[in-house]
């Protein structure tokens, strides 16, 4: 995962921005540096870059393979090894809160 997230992060901004997010499509794609503010109070936006992953879709944009080998497919399988974490907390969640929830919610 490291290793994917280097390789995207040193290539050229021209390359990255061709997979970035659009917040009127989603939350998947490319963050880049000022894209995003998360102190109001400072006159400039958040100086980082980021990823932002959802589940795997045709529609999602992602770097090329030649540019980027493995990014994808290391993102996808660690998507997959969150998502029972993710709905286990999901549920005990649910049980703390007395909520009635069928198993089709996760």
């Amino acid at each position: 995962m490291h290793r994917v997230g280097k390789t995207f992060f040193d290539l050229p901004v021209e390359l990255k921005k061709r997979v970035i997010r659009v917040p009127s499509i989603g939350s998947h794609g490319y963050v880049n540096l000022e894209m995003e503010n998360t102190n109001p109070d400072r006159p400039h936006g958040d100086l980082k870059e980021a990823f932002n992953l959802s589940p795997s879709s045709d529609l999602e944009a992602w770097p090329l393979e030649l540019e980027c080998p493995g990014f994808k497919s290391a993102h996808d399988e660690f998507f997959d090894l969150c998502l029972p974490l993710h709905n286990r907390v999901l549920e005990v969640l649910a049980h703390g809160l007395k909520l009635e929830v069928s198993r089709q919610c996760f």
